[in-house]
């Protein structure tokens, strides 16, 4: 998983202290009439460039900002098989449950925005834009809130999340229209966007906060800007090593039933495609690191062992072992997960030689459990190295999941000498057992999966699990 793009949280603060430069922004309110969301623009006029194709990107310098309180939504269900239930949670604990008309599963709010574009007096595109409030490029607006962000970025979620939390902290901002698009010939045009009625009932929003109106010129030529590279991490520093580590540091490793399974049919060989994903359930990070033999392409793994973000211990977990084919040329650890298909008997029938990963926090699976890191990047982006590395550290946070796609040969399962009939994918978390994981009942979840047609022409029925067809 790469690392969001930050755009620089000092302009946005530069601009609201220059005064005059953002529209759209009244007067501050009395300490009795608290603002809960407030939407800025940076400018009455913006410049956006279309790609070849026409569409342009609408960066309207439009935001979102909870000036005066955090605006916290938590999003989840109690079972894969119970509905998705969003609440607004407020500093007291006290919450209230969102109309589930206006969610969008785990992916925030539905038609939250109403956008229109007119040019010379007729209205050219009209329509409802979702928003999550869990932004990625955030900004300050002032410094009376926390320093640095504490909310998850995204409202991306994994077929099977069961728990995400969103939201905006105490003087931050997140952009309102993010990865919006639309056809424009070039030319001038007036963009206008406010939020829904609904929404500015549910949340109180003063209709005043709730819209911003900015001139926007589109020109036909294209241009893409480089986002800065993440800056590297610091090294732990050497702690005992410890064979016994307490419950409460180690973390849990949680298979998930394969997904966006397929079927890929060649001259010579037919194959099931499929995605797999181990997630953490906590209560402490997998922090694995690798230390490099002298003269050798060889690395010795160490699980690392923490309590409140402090590590304690660490303890020998096996080896890394350097990739060098095309598109990985990094070191990957061999002892994460395993995957088979196995006969409807439980025997297995095929194995998949994806057997080492490279371990990064790719999906949200549940930001509800205790000790669930919300912003993964702030304990440490995952580092795989190259050839010349002499150390590594690979990290799967609390409540995340590792999503690798298995669509090669050799990766995906070779079904051309397999007959038809009814099969499952198992997906094992640990398999050699030399990880640390408090409980091993959760490390293997098995998918139903059936077989049909003939060589070259194979199909593949795949049931619903729990309800979730993934």
């Amino acid at each position: 998983m790469r690392r969001p793009t930050r755009v620089s949280s000092v302009a946005l603060a530069l601009a609201i202290a220059a005064g005059g430069i953002l529209t759209s922004v009244p007067a501050p309110a009395a300490a009795a009439d608290t603002v809960t969301l407030r939407m800025y623009a940076t400018s009455h006029e913006v410049t956006m460039r279309a790609s070849r194709n026409g569409s342009v990107s609408l960066d309207l310098g439009a935001w979102i900002a909870a000036p005066d309180r955090a605006f916290e939504i938590h999003t989840e269900r109690a079972g894969y098989d119970a509905p998705i239930v969003a609440r607004q949670v407020f500093a007291d604990g006290s919450s209230r449950v969102i109309p589930r008309h206006l969610i969008r599963g785990f992916r925030g709010f539905r038609d939250f925005f109403r956008l229109q574009v007119v040019q010379g007096g007729d209205v050219v595109a009209a329509r409802q834009v979702d928003w999550c409030p869990g932004g990625y490029e955030l900004e300050r607006i002032n410094d009376d809130g926390p320093f640095d962000p504490r909310y998850p970025q995204g409202c991306y979620a994994n077929p099977f999340t069961l728990g995400l939390v969103s939201g905006i902290d105490r003087g931050w901002a997140v952009p309102a229209l993010r990865r919006e698009r639309l056809r424009l010939a070039p030319g001038r045009y007036r963009f206008r966007v406010t939020i829904a009625p609904a929404f500015r009932d549910l949340f109180a929003i003063a209709y005043g906060d709730a819209s911003i109106t900015v001139y926007g010129t589109v020109k036909a030529r294209s241009s893409r800007t480089v986002p800065p590279a993440p800056a590297p991490d610091a090294r732990l520093a050497p702690i005992p090593t410890m064979t016994d580590p307490p419950t409460g540091s180690v973390p849990d490793l949680v298979a998930l039933p394969a997904f966006s399974v397929g079927v890929r049919n060649g001259r010579s060989k037919d194959l099931v495609t499929f995605a797999a994903n181990v997630w953490n359930r906590g209560p402490a990070p997998l922090v694995v690191e690798g230390f490099r033999r002298s003269g050798t392409m060889k690395m010795d793994a160490y699980q690392y062992f923490s309590v409140d973000g402090r590590f304690i211990g660490r303890a020998p977990v096996g080896g890394f072992h350097f990739d060098r084919r095309h598109g990985h040329h990094h070191w990957h650890f061999l002892q994460f997960a395993r995957y088979r298909l196995l006969g409807a008997d439980g025997e297995g029938v095929v194995r998949s030689h994806k057997q080492s990963f490279c371990l990064a926090p790719t999906d949200a699976i549940d930001m509800t459990v205790r000790g669930a890191t919300w912003r993964p990047e702030e304990i440490g982006f995952t580092r795989c190295g190259d050839d010349g590395s002499i150390w590594i550290r690979e990290v799967l946070p609390t409540g995340w999941g590792d999503t690798y796609y298995q669509g090669v040969s050799g990766q995906a399962f070779d079904i051309s000498d397999v007959p038809n009939g009814r099969y499952y994918i198992e997906v094992r978390a640990n398999p050699t057992g030399l990880l640390y994981d408090r409980t091993a009942g959760n490390d293997v979840r098995l998918r139903e999966i059936v077989l049909r047609g003939r060589p070259g022409h194979r199909r593949i029925v795949v049931p619903p699990w729990h309800g979730i067809r993934a």
